[in-house]
């Protein structure tokens, strides 16, 4: 066996469960990056609305303005919410590393408890991903009624 797995099952499950944390990396990773572009397009979006406001003075509904400002506070609040929220298990912290080097795994083999740990963090992992794609969507939908809104405004 290749990287000093004495089973072959063993060592494909680590290979596997390796696979599965990096690409729940990837996932909030890519979460992450979506979530702060769309807080920086709601910025963006805020400055042009505050700058036509300041310009054309009484043309826009306040009634549909005051929504879009609703909606585009919310979007800012949920989209650094949802780059904040992202904290993953990814490899052993240093309580682990410890119970490793001083193998306190109570008679059972430290792969299988590896093992078995990867296992825990991947489902913790798919928990928290799971709310920051659901806040990362409510971001989205929150700018762009900030926008319909604001086009509501104008046309109102």
């Amino acid at each position: 066996m290749t990287d000093g797995w004495s089973d072959a099952r063993l060592e494909t499950t680590y290979s596997e469960a390796r696979a599965v944390l990096e690409a729940q990396n990837d996932t909030i990773s890519d979460v992450d990056d979506k979530a702060m572009r769309t807080v920086r397009v709601t910025v963006i979006v805020v400055g042009l609305v505050a700058s036509a406001v300041r310009f054309a003075g009484n043309t826009f509904d306040v009634l549909w303005l005051a929504i879009s400002g609703v909606a585009y506070v919310g979007a800012l609040v949920t989209g650094v919410l949802t780059y904040a929220e992202s904290t993953l298990y990814l490899e052993p912290g240093r309580g682990y590393v410890e119970r490793l080097r001083r193998n306190e795994f109570g008679g059972r083999d430290w792969r299988q408890d590896l093992l078995a740990t990867y296992g825990e963090w991947i489902e913790q992992n798919d928990r928290a991903i799971r709310p920051n794609g659901q806040l990362l969507f409510l971001t989205r939908v929150l700018l762009v009624a900030g926008v319909a809104s604001t086009a509501a405004a104008i046309a109102f």
